[in-house]
């Protein structure tokens, strides 16, 4: 049996890092822990791209906003297999810092990468992608309360506190690995059926200490 490609996508800004910014960030210490550079690897104007055993890693180049343009580009060039999985690292702000969500796309999306992103998939040659699509939200909160618009647009672009940063590096790193060793070794069908199931698995775990 062929080793299906994990292909995981992180939306961001190519600006300095924030909250807006967490899927890139665990997206580079990824290819940190993997030993690939994602700056010296295969790249386009639009995203770079390295890969791992059967983790490939693309890291976008453009705007938030924009997110789709890079995801097309990525799967124009590299015409992913059916038997593959695509993963989206996003910032969840619903999620505490520290905590992982898996769940399929849905349409319409909410987040900007993810609607983007959703509306590149929704008109691209279904020869073209057959893969299992999935969302890996990382956990960005809890969000200001009493917030509007306006506070929250300036909030997600703020700058994590040294102990969040802990916990990204600590639980949610290890976690997002783990989620990903789980659809890797699992029939992909019974992961698309079963997201709910498949956090609440990670949840007992969480709450055996295991991640702490």
């Amino acid at each position: 049996m062929d080793v299906r490609r994990i292909i995981i996508f992180a939306v961001s800004n190519p600006l300095p890092m924030n909250r807006h910014s967490a899927g890139k960030y665990i997206l580079l210490k990824l290819a940190k822990a993997f030993d690939v550079d994602l700056n010296h690897h295969q790249s386009s104007k639009s995203y770079t791209a390295a890969t791992y055993e059967n983790f490939t890693l693309v890291k976008s180049q453009v705007y938030m906003n924009e997110s789709g343009k890079a995801l097309q580009s990525f799967l124009r060039d590299q015409r992913p297999s059916p038997e593959d999985s695509l993963v989206i690292l996003y910032d969840d702000f619903e999620l505490k810092t520290g905590k992982i969500r898996l769940s399929p796309m849905k349409s319409p999306e909410s987040h900007n990468g993810l609607s983007s992103c959703q509306s590149v998939l929704n008109k691209m040659d279904s020869n073209l992608l057959k893969t299992s699509i999935f969302k890996l939200g990382i956990g960005i909160g809890p969000k200001p309360k009493d917030s509007n618009k306006l506070t929250m647009s300036s909030w997600v672009l703020s700058k994590f506190k040294p102990n969040e940063i802990e916990d990204l590096d600590d639980m949610s790193l290890r976690l997002v690995a783990d989620y990903l060793d789980f659809i890797s070794d699992e029939n992909i069908q019974s992961v698309t059926d079963q997201t709910a199931r498949v956090n609440k698995i990670f949840a007992k775990k969480i709450q055996r200490g295991e991640y702490t």
